[in-house]
């Protein structure tokens, strides 16, 4: 997901974004299993927050950067397309139900109220809405001269909240908003990272270090694996401390092992499949009940459909005049 500004891209951090939303599809397809759960949920959604923070243009670096700014451009690159996927497949599923089981209230107002609520192909639309209200709450601190350090204690604090009454948080806030404040924790964290990395010496070595030590830690159970949509942030300070030390581990490797910027067609792929990657999150749990719970389509088989097809759909939209409603960026010009 991007904020729509055209910024020079990293194709280190665009394959990262790749990598962390293909393990968004994976976990929701087999994330009855605790290994899939321990390898997927620690790391792939906080890991689009970290970056958020990671890659923050500070107002002292561009006095653009208001609060409203942060509004608009978070609500065209989020907002939009999380509305129009959800009229979309509303429409389709309200047609299928009132043409098969039929169609609830409570089913309705579940949908829509979203979050925890949220069942099914719905469950990952949860987090568009807690990323807008993140980072626009991010931005907003940040004009009251509360910096990354302020920020990541307020995040802390509610995440200390959240391990008394996260689950009621999560059920009595429509699409989970009130979890965009312990978020202020991840972003945070990515602003100090890149503020203070070009201290460390050896970075690759730190962050393989880092995501041993996370593997460790996540396969002895020690630390429980988050699922943030249900306001669970796992084992008290160890699952944090092992996602943030996962996210910096993975950027610091690739940013080592890639270069800046991946030349041709590749480079150009890797980058488009990350700004188009909103499209992946919205659709491809709706791609499972078709392929899987409908046509009982072997789950190996469902996933690499899925991820292509919809990676697929996103490019292809980002061609068309469609590309600002459902992509949540403008149509790509021809080159």
């Amino acid at each position: 997901m991007t904020s729509g500004a055209d910024k020079p891209r990293s194709s280190a951090i665009d394959a990262l974004r790749v990598g962390a939303i293909v393990a968004v599809a994976a976990s929701h397809l087999w994330g009855e299993y605790e290994v899939v759960r321990a390898l997927t949920f620690s790391w792939h959604v906080p890991m689009f927050f970290f970056l958020a923070g990671y890659l923050w243009t500070t107002r002292a670096a561009d006095a653009r950067r208001t609060t409203r700014s942060e509004i608009v451009t978070r609500f065209r690159t989020l907002v939009v397309p999380f509305a129009a996927w959800t009229t979309i497949f509303g429409v389709l599923t309200i047609g299928y139900l009132v043409s098969t089981t039929g169609v609830t209230i409570e089913g309705v107002l579940s949908t829509l109220w979203g979050g925890a609520r949220a069942r099914g192909p719905w469950s990952p639309y949860w987090f568009l809405p807690v990323l807008f209200f993140a980072t626009v709450l991010y931005r907003w601190l940040e004009g009251r001269r509360i910096g990354p350090r302020l920020s990541i204690a307020i995040g802390g604090t509610a995440v200390a909240v959240c391990y008394l009454v996260g689950d009621q948080l999560a059920l009595w806030t429509p699409q989970d908003i009130a979890i965009a404040v312990p978020m202020l924790l991840l972003l945070g964290a990515g602003s100090l990272v890149r503020r203070y990395e070009g201290l460390v010496r050896g970075r690759a070595v730190w962050g393989a270090s880092f995501l041993l030590t996370s593997l460790v830690l996540l396969l002895v159970g020690w630390a429980a694996p988050l699922d943030m949509k249900l306001g669970d942030f796992g084992t008290p300070v160890i699952s944090v401390a092992v996602s943030l030390l996962i996210c910096t581990g993975l950027l610091w490797v690739a940013l080592t092992a890639l270069p800046g910027s991946l030349p041709g067609k590749i480079g150009d792929f890797i980058s488009e499949s990350a700004r188009t990657s909103v499209v992946v999150l919205l659709t491809h749990t709706f791609a499972y009940w078709l392929l899987s719970a409908q046509l009982q389509v072997p789950r190996p088989v469902v996933f690499v459909v899925t991820v292509t097809g919809t990676i697929g759909l996103g490019v292809l939209l980002h061609r068309t005049r469609l590309s600002q409603w459902l992509v949540g960026i403008p149509t790509r010009r021809k080159s």
